[in-house]
């Protein structure tokens, strides 16, 4: 059970907490200063929120048919690795 709850830990969570979570936050704060009303606000955070879900499930069948099909020995977390040196080398 040890093995399973480490990798749910490196597939997924970690992913949602590099990549997710501070987005969500600085996206958050940003709409707080918005002039829109509070129930547009919290309409368009839940859409980010599904939005942000179909990314890191996109990344996921990414990795899967590399895996699969292509041979690639790559996971997640690694793919997330990537992608954040890749925005980091951009800013």
């Amino acid at each position: 059970m040890r093995n399973f709850s480490d990798k749910i830990q490196t597939l997924y969570l970690v992913p949602i907490i590099t990549i997710t979570l501070p987005f969500l936050l600085l996206l958050f704060v940003i709409s707080l200063y918005s002039p829109e009303n509070i129930l547009e606000r919290s309409i368009s955070i839940i859409e980010l929120i599904i939005i942000f879900a179909l990314i890191l499930l996109l990344i996921d069948l990414i990795t899967y048919v590399s895996r699969k099909y292509l041979g690639l020995k790559m996971n997640m977390l690694s793919f997330t690795y990537q992608l954040n040196k890749l925005v980091s080398s951009i800013m």
